[in-house]
């Protein structure tokens, strides 16, 4: 005999840990796995950072991406998000610095307007998000990090190197950051 189903959880939050934790849930979040698409998924901001609507479509061909592009921004814009964030599954397997629905992206951001990237997590994939940040001339900024032996700026092991105005120099993550604008911190071809 097959036991009753459990009732369901009083979980009242999900807690990702990096971009491709997101990325993984996105099946759960549609219902399906999406297969050669293009995927929003909206938060919004209050307290916390809570998951609103998440609108897929196919990957268009080129002539027909400005209006799939549109009427995707538009169920998008209509739930008010605070934050969208676009990801594209499948079409093709190119490494990053090709990324071959480049002017798909660049269409999505024109659309919804000011776009900034906000990243946290591993160090390397912060170096890629920077990397794709810059590649579309996108605002990105970074929280880093860093063991953080006294937490108050006092033992500066918490340092990394940025670019400033007057050239390289050593913050503190601890009591400068833990936030700092991405090109300053990962450098690369501008």
């Amino acid at each position: 005999m097959t036991p009753p189903p459990a009732p369901p959880s009083l979980i009242d939050g999900i807690y990702l840990d990096d971009l491709g934790e997101l990325i993984a849930g996105i099946p759960s979040m549609i219902g399906f796995p999406p297969v050669d698409s293009i995927v929003l998924v909206t938060f919004h901001v209050t307290d916390r950072l809570q998951f609103g609507a998440t609108v897929r479509m196919d990957l268009p061909e080129p002539r027909h991406g400005p209006d799939m592009v549109s009427q995707l921004c538009l169920a998008t814009v209509a739930h008010e998000p605070d934050v969208a964030v676009p990801v594209i599954i499948g079409g093709g397997s190119v490494d990053p610095p090709e990324l071959p629905y480049r002017w798909l992206m660049e269409l999505v951001a024109k659309e919804l307007g000011e776009v900034e990237i906000f990243a946290c997590g591993p160090t390397p994939m912060l170096e890629v998000i920077t990397q794709v940040a810059r590649a579309f001339h996108v605002p990105c900024q970074v929280s880093l990090e860093e063991f953080m032996a006294c937490a108050v700026g006092g033992c500066a092991g918490c340092t990394v190197q940025v670019q400033t105005h007057e050239g390289a120099a050593m913050k503190r993550v601890c009591v400068d950051g833990p936030v700092f604008d991405a090109y300053t911190v990962f450098q690369g071809p501008h």
